[in-house]
C-alpha cells in the first residue's frame, strides 16, 4: 500500500535517478499555468492520487492529477520555499514566497487523506488597473486631500472590495504618510507601512499605535467587531482620512450596519462622505464569445469588469440620518438624486457591448 504523507516533510530516495527533474516539478507547474485570471491553486490529496485545481475568474476548475510521490516532492519544496524546516513535523500552518517576481501566499492544512494545500497569488499592485467612472474618481479625489473623512468600499464576498482599495491607495500614496492593517496581506505596496493583525482582537491595539506614527490615511481590512468600528470612526472626527471595508448589499445597508455597530450618529454624519458598492463580473472571452474555447479552460471568461454603485453624503442625508430617519426613507428618497450613482445604466452597458453575458447581467442586476 502507498504510504500516505503523513508529516510536511519528506525523506528523499537518494536512489532517484531523476532528482533534478523531479525538484524542478513545482517550478514547471508554476510556469504552465501561468494565468493572469488564475488566482488560486488548490491541491487535494486522496488515497492514490491528488487532485489540482484552479481558482479562474472564479470558477473552480480542474487543471490535471498528481501522484502521491509527485505531490510529496512538491509540498517539501513549498515548505522550503516558505522557510520552513523540513525535518520537523507541523501542525497546520501558512507561509509565503516568490515565484518570478510573483509573490504567492501558502496553506497547509492536515486532512484524513493527507496535507491540503492552496497557493494563493499575491498581484503585483502596480499591474492592478481599476477603471473608475469619472464622477466616481473626481469624488474619491476630492476626499483624498481632505481630513477627518472615511471612505467604505462594500459588497459581498469576491467583488473585488480590496483590490479597489489598494489601487486607489496606490494610485494617491505619493507624498502620504500610509499604514495599513491587513489579515492576510493581499498586495505587497511599497510606500506604505502594511502591518498584519493575526487576530480581531490585535487590531484596535495596533491602530493605537499606528495612531501615535502621524498618520495621513489608515487602511484597514473589513470592520467586523463593535470596539474597533467605534475606534475607527472616532480616528477619523480626530483628523485621519480612513479606508475600510464593510460586507453589504449596497450603499443604503452600509448606513444600516454601521449604526448596528453602535457607531454615534454625531460621529458617522461628521466622517462619512463617500460609499462605494461594487460587483466583479466575469467578462466573456473574446475568442469564443462566451462558449468556452482552450484560451478561457472552456468556462468562457477571461477577465474580470467591475461595476460600482455610490453614494455621496451630502449634508441633507446627514440631517436625515442624524435625526433617525429609517434606511428605507433615506434609501427611496436619494436614490433618484443626483447624490446616487446608479450601477444599472453602466451594467446594461457592458450587457449590450457584449462583455458580459446573459446570465451574469440578470444575476447580478437585482443584485444591488
Amino acid at each position: 500500500m502507498k504510504r500516505k504523507p503523513s508529516n510536511f516533510y519528506l525523506l528523499y530516495n537518494k536512489d532517484l535517478k531523476n532528482y533534478e527533474v523531479e525538484e524542478n516539478i513545482l517550478d514547471n507547474f508554476l510556469k504552465k499555468y501561468d494565468n493572469e485570471n488564475i488566482t488560486d491553486f488548490h491541491f487535494e490529496p486522496h488515497e492514490e492520487k491528488v487532485d489540482v485545481k484552479a481558482r479562474y475568474c472564479g470558477d473552480l476548475i480542474t487543471l490535471e492529477t498528481m501522484g502521491v510521490y509527485e505531490y510529496e516532492v512538491v509540498l517539501n519544496k513549498l515548505l522550503i520555499n516558505c522557510g520552513y524546516d523540513i525535518v520537523k513535523d507541523f501542525e497546520n500552518i501558512d507561509g509565503s514566497f516568490n515565484f518570478q517576481n510573483v509573490n504567492y501566499r501558502a496553506s497547509f492544512v492536515r486532512s484524513s487523506e493527507g496535507i491540503s494545500c492552496v497557493l494563493r497569488k499575491l498581484r503585483n499592485i502596480n499591474d492592478i488597473k481599476v477603471f473608475m467612472e469619472p464622477l466616481i474618481l473626481s469624488n474619491v479625489e476630492k476626499l483624498i486631500d481632505q481630513k477627518s473623512k472615511m471612505l467604505i468600499f462594500s459588497g459581498p464576498t469576491g467583488s473585488g472590495k480590496t483590490t479597489t482599495m489598494q489601487y486607489i491607495v496606490n494610485k494617491f500614496k505619493r507624498k502620504r504618510k500610509v499604514h495599513s492593517i491587513e489579515n492576510p496581506i493581499e498586495y505587497i505596496n511599497p510606500g506604505i507601512i502594511q502591518i498584519v493583525s493575526k487576530i480581531e482582537e490585535d487590531k484596535a491595539d495596533i491602530l493605537k499605535y499606528i495612531l501615535r506614527q502621524d498618520p495621513d490615511l489608515i487602511v484597514v481590512g473589513e470592520i467586523r467587531e463593535e470596539n474597533f468600528a467605534k475606534l475607527l470612526f472616532e480616528s477619523s472626527i480626530t483628523g485621519h482620512l480612513v479606508f475600510s471595508t464593510l460586507h453589504a448589499k449596497n450603499v443604503f445597508l452600509v448606513l444600516q450596519r454601521l449604526k448596528m455597530f453602535g457607531i454615534e450618529v454625531r460621529n458617522l454624519s461628521e466622517s462619512l462622505d463617500l460609499i462605494l458598492n461594487q460587483r466583479l463580473i466575469p467578462r466573456n472571452c473574446p475568442f469564443c464569445q462566451g462558449n468556452g474555447c482552450q484560451h478561457c479552460y472552456n468556462t468562457g471568461k477571461k477577465g474580470f469588469i467591475t461595476v460600482f454603485e455610490g453614494l455621496i453624503i451630502s449634508k441633507n442625508l446627514k440631517k436625515d440620518f442624524s435625526q433617525g430617519k429609517s434606511i428605507n426613507f433615506i434609501s427611496e428618497k436619494y436614490k433618484n438624486s443626483d447624490r446616487y450613482i446608479d450601477p444599472l445604466p453602466v451594467l446594461r452597458k457592458f450587457f449590450n457591448e457584449g462583455l458580459i453575458s446573459e446570465d451574469q447581467y440578470s444575476n447580478n442586476l437585482s443584485s444591488f
